[in-house]
């Protein structure tokens, strides 16, 4: 990599380039020293795999309800059949009628939308994880252009 020209007038002073292999070395390193720490890798993933379970369940228990909701509405639409037969005023079952089927066609048209939720994730025991495999081989030194390098 190349440092760019800066868009000033000033020319550039310095014409260093750094290899990229280097330079992922050099951000390997960082990672594996200071980022990756055994205990706040496990934390992470621990709190990690209990939010996406739960943004899981409830998106879950939200889709069960619409499951759940038309046969109740298909029991209050025959209540309302049945207090017609027996005489109560259609005028005022009309409106409740009407809201009820709106519902239900709002309900089927979800759920012949709506895609499954994906299984909930399986908690990670991180201390079982090969952190050595992610940063294998020897990490070069960083290039004298960077701090702490020279």
């Amino acid at each position: 990599m190349a440092a760019r020209q800066p868009t000033t007038r000033a020319p550039a002073t310095t014409r260093l380039n750094i290899r990229r292999d280097a330079l992922e070395a050099f951000i390997l390193n960082g990672l594996r020293k200071h980022l990756m720490d055994p205990a706040l890798f496990k934390e992470f993933c621990t709190e990690f795999t209990k939010e996406v379970n739960r943004l899981r369940i409830e998106r879950g228990a939200d889709l069960e309800g619409w499951k759940r909701e038309p046969e109740r509405i298909d029991k209050e639409l025959d209540k309302i059949v049945d207090a017609i037969v027996q005489g109560f005023p259609l005028s005022k079952l009309k409106d409740k009628s009407e809201k009820l089927e709106a519902r239900k066609a709002e309900l089927t048209e979800k759920l012949a939308n709506a895609d499954e939720p994906p299984p909930l994730l399986h908690p990670i025991r991180p201390a079982n994880l090969p952190f050595g495999s992610v940063f294998e081989g020897a990490v070069p030194q960083p290039p004298p252009c960077c701090p702490n390098g020279g």
